[in-house]
Parts: C-alpha cells; structure tokens; sequence
C-alpha cells in the first residue's frame, strides 16, 4: 500500500488505484485477522534486522505486484489497438508507452528492493549464526531474483520491451504469488504462524 501511495502522488500513475485496489483490500481484511499480534505487558522493541527484512521483501513484491498491474494493462490496450476495439473503461487507460515504461521502473524498484532484502538477511542470519544453506525458501528467494534480474537484463541489454516484457512481468508475479507458502511451508526456518 505504501508502494502505491507513493506512486499515487503523481497524477500520471493513479490509473494504478483501480486495479490494485482490490488487491490491497484483501491484504486490510488479512492483516485484521485476529491472532497475529502477540500481546505483551510492555512494547519490545528487539528484532531491527528481520522487521527490516521483512519490510524489504513485502515492498519488493509490492512492486513486482503493480508492476504485473501495469503489464496487464499493457497487454489489453496492445490487444485492444490489434483488433481496433475501443471499449469505453479501457478508453481512459494511459498510453501504452507509458505503461510499458512504468511497469520496467516498478520491476527495477522491485529487484533493487529485493536484493536489498537478500543482503540485509545475510547480515541478520550473521548476527544470529543462523545457517541458512539448502533452506527451500532461500534457494526460492535467489531463483525469484534470478528471474527478475533476467527480465531487467532482457529489457534493458537486449531490447526487450512491449509485449514480451510485459507477459514476463505477468509470469515473473504469478510464478511468485503461486509458489511463495509453498516455499515457505517446505523451509524449516519461515515456518508461518507459531
């Protein structure tokens, strides 16, 4: 949400609200369920590095999220110039430029937020001494940034923009929304809950 507050603040990006809106939704009513929170006589305030952590990687998502938002948009404007249909809610997308320009920023916004996470879990798992070597979700977490620095590479190296991009953006996110509890249920460290 904060990701797309901030992109909110210029005007030329607010089309984003109409279709991560309901995105955001979903995540209020989660982050309402009770039993998340553990109580305690008195704040704690210990655990910098994984809060930190954490932060990074929920804002990377974020970003690769809106940016699958912004691919989408690109790929039904493309179909709809292909074909010449011009449908009234789609009329008042912006610009297919745009939205390719937006989507390969939000992907860079993204990896550098997920490379940042990745380092600062190197230094907590230091301070720690916890071994992370083999763990299911750490080699998910690298593959996931393998794949999106292989989607910048294409972009910007290799002149890969429109269409292709823009269905790797799509992919690259669906790949992480459907495996990201499955990697985190087989890791015996990020086990949810308690």
């Amino acid at each position: 949400m904060t990701a797309y507050l901030c992109l909110g603040l210029w005007s030329r990006l607010r089309f984003l609200g109409a279709f991560a809106s309901p995105v955001l939704f979903a995540v209020g009513v989660f982050a309402l369920m009770p039993g998340l929170d553990v109580k305690s006589a008195e704040p704690v305030f210990t655990g910098g590095w994984l809060s930190l952590h954490v932060a990074l990687f929920v804002l990377a998502y974020a970003a690769f999220g809106l940016s699958c938002i912004a691919g989408l948009m690109y790929l039904t404007q493309e179909h709809d110039l292909k074909f010449h249909k011009f449908r009234a809610v789609f009329s008042l997308m912006p610009p297919i430029q745009r939205l390719e320009i937006v989507a390969s920023r939000l992907l860079l916004a993204g990896f550098l937020l997920l490379t940042a996470g990745l380092v600062v879990s190197a230094i907590w798992s230091r301070q720690m001494n916890v071994r992370f070597a083999g763990d299911p979700k750490i080699v998910w977490s690298f593959f996931v940034w393998a794949l999106y620095l292989t989607l910048i590479l294409m972009r910007w190296k290799f002149a890969q923009g429109g269409r292709r991009f823009a269905w790797g953006a799509v992919c690259g996110f669906l790949f992480v929304l459907l495996t990201f509890w499955g990697s985190s249920l087989l890791s015996p460290i990020h086990k949810p809950g308690p």
